[in-house]
């Protein structure tokens, strides 16, 4: 029985170390890399098809557990930019219609 039961613990052991590779590698190609991209790339599309509260515009935590602090200061100033560019795209809109 006690042999058992360290075999279990073992085998949680690694079952736990290996689930946690797998979670750290998904965050750091998914949402720190293609997502990231993706939102980069298609955030105008989105502000103009749903407004300025679709979810591209919100932090990403996944992505921020796996970012260095380089690389979250980047992130939080592309994220204000496109938030400032969410919030103004009706008179941007607006400007464009009237100059036409």
């Amino acid at each position: 029985m006690f042999n058992l039961r360290r075999r279990w613990y073992k085998f949680k052991w690694r079952f736990r170390k290996v689930s946690r590779i797998i979670v750290n590698t998904k965050r750091r190609v998914w949402n720190k890399r293609l997502r990231l991209w993706w939102y980069r790339h298609t955030y105008q599309w989105y502000v103009k098809k749903y407004g300025e509260f679709h979810y591209c515009l919100n932090k990403d935590m996944g992505a921020l557990l796996v970012m260095n602090e380089d690389e979250q200061e980047k992130y939080f100033k592309e994220l204000a930019i496109r938030r400032q560019w969410a919030e103004n795209y009706e008179e941007i809109e607006e400007q464009k219609s009237n100059r036409q």
